[in-house]
């Protein structure tokens, strides 16, 4: 698989109490944006499935990726070019 960058926002009006943002709504909001950012990149997602019986398989799913923050990302690919352009 290819290195994946994404980048992604958006803005929510939120109900204040007091001028404090209800943690809950806003964790949730949090979440909405993590699943709606990778919905669609099935790519990162492996399966492996057993030979398949008459009335079902099994199918396993695994994802192994690493997040990393784009500062550090930045860092990582300067230093891979460095590297490189040395040899």
């Amino acid at each position: 698989m290819k290195d994946l960058k994404i980048k992604t926002s958006f803005v929510q009006t939120f109900s204040t109490t007091n001028g404090v943002v209800d943690e809950d709504r806003l964790n949730f909001a949090k979440q909405t944006l993590i699943f709606d950012t990778f919905r669609d990149k099935t790519n990162i997602v492996n399966h492996r499935s057993d030979y398949p019986g008459n009335t079902s398989t099994n199918i396993e799913f695994k994802i192994d990726v690493v997040v990393v923050d784009a500062y550090r990302y930045k860092q990582l690919l300067q230093l891979e070019s460095t590297s490189l352009s040395e040899l």
